[in-house]
């Protein structure tokens, strides 16, 4: 099992709408202006402001009575004075109607209602007004999403200050939404971001710069500093970058304790894909004492947060009964669970228990299409175990002809029995033309890039008998050595013969 270290490939999407005013950084909006210091004195002085046309006093007036300060709560009474504030020219009172119209408070909840609102608010200079109706026109929030309306709205809010904005206009700009795609100018959005304090612009930035190379050359002590910096404004995605460059030792020394706790701290902050890399610590005994039970409790809260290669890593300790008792029944729930969420190495596993009934009935058939769309996901063992049903004709008509593609694809992806298969079937002209030659290349393959005993075996007699390569009793012994040393008997016992007749 190895760690997952591509999170530096993965971008934070934008958040979702959050649109509750007095819950959102932006204007104040409890702040009244010129009020008495007693409540019952402050609700008179803005009531007779308010009937003598003075707006603020409305809006005053308004969150006093959508407070309960000084007044008994009264959300349509609310309503009523920011409409009026509203009117007058106060833009916050625009925006707390937009506010209350979107969470139903008062009044019928009504989004487009809200949006309007938010448009006059933005219109009257209150950037968290414009960032809500970008969110609007990009999550089309009952509303109809429409992108390229909401580069506009994005950028005053940016412009006024708030560094979502920023964040999100950057996201479009990346990903080309409603825009042309621009990583320069999604790179100066995440900048200002960043710089406005909004984290996840220092982690996008970070990921641009250094992860994916997007027309930037990467530095990696610029990098360090700014996963360390998103992680300490509680990005959890920082921390579980900084960790994966502590585990592995890229551009800081390797430390697993200190990536251990940075794991940690990003499991902890949610990020699921930290669980899972603690666990396999825990399962490894990388930084701290192995213990599998810990490793599953671990892959479990991955898995539950729908990291699937926790769900895969879970399955292998039920299938195994490592921290776990063992369970096969629970393996293939995993399994599936991880394959449906694109781990091809979940697919495989299942389709590895329908092909042997390990818990579940067998089910050759079942078995040929987990192992297809594992190959095809990736994991080149799948590959080479199609490539063994099609030989075989076991799940699938019997075609040579497709065994050799699928173990030429495995071969290529580093499965050393898939070379040797191949490397069999040149030898034998089976699914191929025979070449005696190319069963040598395979076979050698096989054994001197995978360690593959039986390659080496075949590459031993094919020296002996000089098939496909020139006659030589040294190499033959070399490599009857070699699959003996790989704990091949037939390996040993010829070697041990050869090497006696040569004395």
């Amino acid at each position: 099992m190895t760690f997952r270290v591509t999170p530096q490939a993965i971008l934070i999407l934008g958040e979702l709408v959050l649109l509750i005013a007095c819950h959102s950084p932006g204007p104040p909006h409890l702040e009244g202006h010129s009020v008495p210091p007693d409540s019952g004195q402050a609700v008179d002085f803005q009531q007779k402001a308010c009937d003598g046309g003075v707006a603020q006093g409305c809006y005053n007036l308004g969150q006093m009575y959508r407070q309960g300060d000084g007044v008994s709560r009264d959300p349509g009474q609310a309503i009523a004075l920011y409409r009026k504030a509203c009117d007058g020219g106060v833009a916050q009172g625009c925006y707390n109607l937009g506010a209350m119209y979107i969470e139903g408070n008062g009044v019928l909840r009504d989004p487009s209602q809200a949006m309007a609102f938010y448009q006059k608010a933005c219109d009257g200079g209150v950037a968290q007004g414009c960032y809500n109706l970008g969110q609007m026109h990009r999550e089309g929030d009952e509303v109809g999403r429409d992108p390229a309306q909401a580069i506009a709205p994005y950028r005053k809010a940016c412009d006024g200050g708030v560094a979502k904005g920023c964040f999100n206009l950057g996201q479009m700009y990346r990903q080309g939404d409603g825009v042309a795609r621009d990583p320069a100018q999604a790179m100066a959005l995440y900048r200002k971001a960043c710089a406005g304090g909004e984290q996840r612009g220092c982690y996008n930035l970070e990921v641009m710069k250094y992860a994916q190379g997007d027309e930037v050359s990467g530095d990696p002590a610029q990098a360090m500093a700014l996963y360390r910096k998103a992680c300490d404004g509680g990005v959890a995605q920082g921390c579980n970058n900084l960790g994966v460059r502590y585990a592995t030792g890229d551009g800081v020394s390797r430390d697993p304790a200190q990536a251990m706790a940075l794991y940690r701290k990003a499991c902890e902050g949610g990020w699921a894909q930290s669980c899972d890399n603690l666990g396999v610590m825990y399962m490894m005994g990388h930084g701290v004492s192995r213990d599998p039970a810990q490793a599953v409790a671990f892959y479990r809260k991955a898995c539950e947060g729908g990291w699937a290669q926790g769900c895969s890593d879970l399955g292998i300790s039920y299938f195994q009964g490592d921290g776990v008792s063992r369970d096969m029944g629970q393996a293939a729930v995993l399994y599936r669970k991880a394959c449906e969420g694109g781990v091809a190495q979940g697919c495989y596993n299942l389709g590895g228990m329908y092909d042997f009934g390990h818990g579940v009935s067998r089910d050759p058939a079942q078995a040929v299409a987990l192992y297809r769309k594992a190959c095809e996901g990736g994991w080149a063992q799948g590959c080479s175990d199609l490539g063994i049903s099609y030989f075989q004709g076991d799940g699938v008509s019997r075609d040579m002809g497709q065994a050799a593609i699928f173990c030429r694809k495995a071969c290529e992806g580093g499965v050393a029995q898939g070379c040797h298969n191949l490397g069999g079937m040149y030898y034998d002209g089976n699914g191929v033309s025979r070449d005696l030659a190319q069963a040598v290349v395979f076979y050698r393959k096989a054994c001197d890039g995978g360690g593959h005993a039986k390659g080496c075996l075949m590459l031993g007699a094919m020296y002996l008998k000089g098939d496909g390569v020139p006659r030589d009793d040294d190499e033959g012994l070399m490599y009857f050595k070699k699959a003996c040393d790989l704990k091949s008997k037939d390996g040993c016992d010829n070697y041990a013969k050869l090497k006696s007749s040569r004395r």
